[in-house]
């Protein structure tokens, strides 16, 4: 059996929420670890050699986590942008433990390097928090975003041809797949090929927008009129 794009990509979702998971994960035990080292505070030994041991390995993990959410943006998966951002996470971990060494180093205060952890621990918090609920979204079926029916109605309307109207749209996305219905007036003594021809223009330009997806069309004649719909001019 194959596996269809949607459940390839409802796949992808659910390994960004495990992503998700992991960089909240990460997060609680940073905080854990900052926390328990606020009444004693202390710095490692060699915390020159740390430093840059640190600097180099957020160059790599910087580079390497902006190569894959580009990819990820370029491809629609979310797999790859949650695995980008689970490595942003490290680099902002490296950025916060090498700017804390640095501060306590330069002012004596150690206890600024558990303080500036918890800081960014929280803000690594976040960001687990969002790849979670974006991959949420992304598992149920939601309605579509009014950003994305007003670019379905502008294509619907700049295809109109001679269509008098259209109404009761209705969308919803599973995954990077929409799923859009409505209803098409069209003049009743109109030929159905010519009817068709307009279905067709409509459906080339949506499927342009969102490749993969599906879209209903239900044609009416002029009886069918409501008036409050979109007319064609």
């Amino acid at each position: 059996m194959k596996t269809t794009p949607l459940v390839t990509k409802k796949a992808e979702y659910l390994s960004a929420v495990v992503e998700g998971v992991l960089i909240v994960l990460a997060a609680f035990l940073i905080i854990r670890e900052a926390v328990l080292a606020l009444p004693n505070p202390h710095l490692e030994d060699a915390p020159l050699l740390g430093i840059v041991v640190n600097v180099v390995a957020t160059g790599v993990n910087g580079a390497w986590a902006c190569l894959l959410l580009k990819i990820g943006r370029r491809e629609g998966s979310p797999a790859l942008e949650a695995s980008s951002r689970h490595i942003f996470t490290d680099v902002m971990t490296s950025v916060g433990v090498v700017a804390g060494l640095i501060l306590a180093l330069a002012t004596g205060w150690l206890i600024l390097d558990p303080i500036l952890a918890i800081l960014v621990a929280l803000n690594i918090l976040w960001e687990g928090w969002k790849v979670i609920r974006a991959s949420v979204d992304g598992l149920m079926d939601a309605t579509l975003s009014d950003h994305d029916l007003q670019t379905v109605s502008n294509a619907i309307e700049a295809n109109l041809g001679a269509a008098l109207e259209y109404h009761d749209l209705k969308g919803r996305r599973s995954a990077n797949v929409i799923f859009v219905e409505f209803h098409l007036v069209v003049d009743g003594t109109m030929p159905v090929s010519a009817a068709h021809d307009i279905c067709n223009d409509i459906e080339e330009e949506l499927e342009r927008l969102y490749p993969g997806s599906v879209f209903v069309i239900h044609l009416e004649p002029d009886d069918e009129l409501k008036g409050d719909g979109v007319r064609s001019h």
